[in-house]
């Protein structure tokens, strides 16, 4: 789509893997992109350490040879995430704190949870998630199953994995079948049918109250037809979804972290568990 717009697009190969030799080929491969086109960009903008590690590096050592100064890197820090180890960490903080010109958190308990991890206070700012005021059409293909009779209609949007913790959902459908309640879920996310759904989700359900129809551009035009949007997961950045429900005046159910209960306030304008 970005080519199609007309707008110049390198893929990268390892732009995420904590291995240095695939970082210094991906640092190779976008310094080359950037030398055939004059010069290296004003900016760069990373999504998480890695990239912004990659990023940094390809320009490294520059500056000091008289050549062009090597670009600013920002960061924007989407969710810390469940499996780093204390050595991944510690390679996160010093990255955020040596190498990147600033580091955006996207609400204060994210700011909060980096200052606690040690990245300096000066390198920080909090730039929110946002959506437009209008929601995407929808595009009419995979349409959800119909509501169950008696009971509720829910979606769940995201990626599906132990860190958005799906499976919770799954344990209360099933809970509310044995009371006699039919209870649906649908879960949007994710390019192929996740083992995870399979292996850790359809077992812990009632039979028939889950499905799962992939990765949708239109997800949020769905909304208006469920009872209620849920999100139970360990670990967050900035959830569109919760966005996204507001403004299709769906209620919202979220876990009580950090993260989500800075934007939902319990009994006000969602309910948090």
């Amino acid at each position: 789509a970005l080519r199609e717009a007309g707008i110049e697009t390198l893929l990268a190969d390892s732009t995420f893997k904590r291995d240095s030799a695939a970082q210094a080929s991906a640092a190779a491969e976008l310094h080359a992109f950037f030398r055939d086109r004059g010069g290296p960009p004003d900016v760069v903008h990373a999504h998480a350490a890695v990239p912004g590690l990659v990023a940094s590096s390809a320009w490294a050592g520059e500056e000091s040879a008289g050549a062009n100064p090597p670009p600013p890197v920002v960061m924007t820090m989407h969710g810390w995430g469940l499996n780093k180890t204390p050595e991944m960490e510690a390679a996160d903080v010093a990255a955020m704190n040596e190498r990147f010109a600033c580091v955006a958190a996207l609400n204060e308990s994210g700011r909060r949870l980096l200052l606690e991890k040690g990245v300096r206070p000066d390198r920080l700012r909090v730039v929110p998630n946002g959506i437009s005021r209008e929601a995407p059409p929808p595009t009419g293909t995979g349409e959800p199953a119909s509501p169950p009779a008696g009971g509720g209609n829910f979606l769940c949007v995201g990626d599906l994995g132990p860190r958005k913790n799906q499976v919770l959902i799954a344990k209360a459908l099933n809970l509310l079948a044995g009371r006699g309640v039919k209870a649906r879920a649908t879960f949007v996310g994710g390019e192929s049918v996740p083992r995870y759904f399979d292996e850790q989700m359809r077992p812990a359900a009632g039979e028939g109250s889950l499905e799962w129809i992939g990765r949708r551009k239109d997800a949020a035009a769905l909304m208006p037809r469920f009872d209620a949007v849920i999100l139970p997961s360990r670990s967050e950045g900035f959830p569109l979804a919760i966005l996204e429900a507001f403004r299709a005046e769906v209620p919202f159910f979220g876990s009580d972290i950090p993260e989500i209960a800075e934007v939902v306030r319990h009994g006000q304008n969602g309910f948090l568990f």
